[in-house]
């Protein structure tokens, strides 16, 4: 090369050499430093075993003799096992034995495991996981493999956050008032109450137990009395609480007739309309005794009011008529229980608009799946397997690794990767060849659950491919 002198008056941009200083002739004394190179996060001993298992691997042996070589000019002319560094040859370089993607180092296959353990050693989300990588170390497919690993981390998935909600599934509306019920027990003020709700008008009734005695035996009293004034539903819902699920309330229900209907385990929203009518009850009790009204009327108020702008009363649409509250009103009848039911229908339709604009749907989990499993006490998850699937939407019964099985709602259940890592040295037993893997095509016929390669594949599902080629399956939603 040929180096003229140009004065820094016609170079726009000053560059390193015309920073050099012409006074500097003599070294600096004391000052000893030469880098060679800088590769964070390895020891001498961690680059050493980089270079001698990089020398090992023939698709490492084969890149570097490119690299040294020179690239070719056609794709085509490439060697198959070098394809996938096509896109990135121009970064691509070697140094003192190792092969560097920009001043990222290639790690050869056996070590892979091992660093991604290092990467994920502070279980850092994937995203996160895949900026640390971005700063020292790279392989062909690292990004997948980062996101296998975190996906199936037992720690990760033990410690996180609730799920997303699911879209609204609203109950059908009953034929008739007095129909269906709903009832459940609440505590207020160091007393229980037990409420007993129709779903059809929205009457709600309360009655006070007796201190420490909220069992099955005062809660069928208190039902008792209820149908014997209102007459006996057909449906009666409640949660799975000890009270309703004990043998005394199944001959209560045997006797008197009625189909007695539970809810998941400590999942509300199952039985969400009962859950709303305690909160009103609770705080129209809570604001008469802090108001020192008489509570009695403050319920009775409620259930003469209108349940919205073009509906009746809860208590008009039990009693077909207009009760008497503190009002002065002059009494109609008027029956209207299509008109009603077809308001009440676009009701629920626009609540669940409200809801589902914020949910998402989760996919059917099937028996032998593996599983997260919210614990409802310390809201960690642990893992488990699904047994069975039970009658009623979105309940499974699933067994924990430590203790007996039990039933849960999918909203309690995640789905829980099985990750073998990329180094079978270090990863132990592989599955068999057999075993469809997780990242197939889902062309094919129905893959395997994402949670556990070894699990056997699910039914065949009608799919289409789309225009760019991305399978879709119908949404679950349309088949509840």
């Amino acid at each position: 090369m040929t180096i003229k002198y140009r004065p820094g008056k016609d170079i726009p941009i000053a560059d390193a050499l015309s920073r050099l200083s012409p006074e500097e002739t003599e070294p600096i004394e004391d000052l000893d430093v030469s880098v060679h190179a800088v590769f964070p996060q390895f020891s001498d001993a961690a680059m050493t075993r980089i270079r001698e298992e990089s020398a090992k691997d023939a698709e490492m042996s084969a890149l570097k003799e490119m690299i040294f070589s020179g690239w070719p000019s056609e794709r085509s002319a490439v060697p198959a096992i070098l394809l996938p560094y096509w896109n990135f040859r121009d970064e691509m370089s070697t140094e003192d034995g190792l092969i560097l993607k920009s001043s990222r180092v290639l790690i050869p296959p056996p070590m892979r495991g091992e660093i991604l353990s290092k990467l994920h050693s502070s279980h850092q989300g994937i995203e996160k996981t895949k900026l640390r990588a971005r700063t020292s170390v790279f392989w062909k497919d690292i990004n997948k493999d980062i996101e296998a690993t975190v996906s199936s981390c037992t720690t990760c998935q033990r410690h996180q956050s609730s799920q997303a909600k699911e879209p609204l599934m609203q109950p059908d509306i009953p034929p008739r008032a007095w129909h269906t019920l709903g009832t459940d027990l609440f505590y207020l003020g160091g007393s229980e109450y037990l409420i007993a709700a129709d779903y059809y008008s929205k009457y709600f009734i309360t009655r006070k137990l007796p201190a420490g005695q909220a069992t099955s035996r005062a809660i069928i009293q208190h039902l008792k009395e209820i149908f014997g004034e209102h007459g006996i539903p057909a449906v009666l819902k409640s949660d799975n609480g000890p009270q309703y699920s004990s043998h005394l309330f199944a001959e209560f229900a045997a006797e008197y007739g009625f189909r007695h209907s539970t809810s998941s385990p400590h999942h509300p929203q199952s039985n969400g309309f009962i859950e709303s009518q305690v909160k009103i009850a609770k705080r129209a009790l809570e604001k008469a005794r802090e108001s020192g009204t008489d509570p009695h009327l403050a319920l009775l108020c409620i259930r003469a009011t209108p349940v919205r702008q073009g509906l009746p009363s809860p208590a008009e649409m039990l009693f077909g008529r207009q009760v008497q509250d503190n009002l002065p009103r002059k009494h109609q009848r008027d029956t209207r229980d299509e008109a009603i039911r077809q308001k009440l229908e676009e009701r629920q339709d626009q609540q669940k608009v409200h809801h589902d604009q914020r949910a998402q749907s989760l996919r059917p989990l099937v028996p032998g799946q593996h599983v997260g499993i919210r614990s409802p006490t310390t809201h960690l998850w642990e893992p488990g397997i699904v047994t069975q699937s039970v009658n009623g939407p979105r309940s499974y019964m699933v067994q924990p690794d430590h203790g007996t099985e039990v039933r849960r709602n999918r909203t309690h259940l995640r789905e829980r990767r099985v990750h073998f890592p990329p180094d079978a040295s270090l990863a132990g037993p592989q599955p068999p060849s057999d075993v469809p893997s997780p990242w197939s095509d889902v062309s094919q016929s129905q893959p395997p659950s994402p949670c556990d390669v070894s699990q056997p594949a699910e039914p065949a599902t009608q799919l289409y491919r789309t225009r760019s080629g991305r399978a879709v399956a119908p949404r679950s939603i349309l088949d509840v």
